[in-house]
């Protein structure tokens, strides 16, 4: 049986890139998986393929994370294919040109920690705690 063999993970940003290969290693680590996507369906597509195609579970869910609605919607479809989230990966989209050593510290923490974020995990707090 695998690590995460029928645990449920949303990899938020999982069409392309790091959120992708992410959310494969969970689908081959037995993880029931939602890739999520903002405008890149057909990624997200290629990625649940990917997944499913090695006997994993997986459904792509569009939504704006950024969208308190589409956070709840996200969250409801996940729970109704797979039940309730265990693991949650955030990718973040923001890109950081900055040198840290040169006093630019200030500025990387409000790419993470955002108003959005705090949209997202009121959703995931309460989930996570069950019923």
């Amino acid at each position: 049986m695998s690590r995460l063999s029928e645990k449920v993970a949303i990899v938020t940003g999982a069409s392309k890139g790091i959120g992708a290969g992410i959310a494969t290693a969970l689908g081959a680590a037995g993880g029931r998986v939602a890739v999520n996507y903002s405008s890149n369906r057909e990624g997200a597509e290629r990625v649940t393929q990917a997944i499913t195609g090695k006997g994993g579970e997986a459904i792509a869910v569009g939504a704006d994370v950024s969208k308190a609605a589409d956070v709840a919607r996200l969250f409801k479809e996940v729970d109704s294919a797979f039940g309730r989230v265990g693991v949650l990966v955030k990718m973040e989209v923001e890109a950081f040109f900055g040198d840290l050593r040169e006093g630019a510290e200030a500025e990387y923490p409000a790419l993470i920690h955002r108003p959005t974020f705090l949209k997202f995990l009121s959703h995931a707090v309460p989930q996570a705690a069950g019923p």
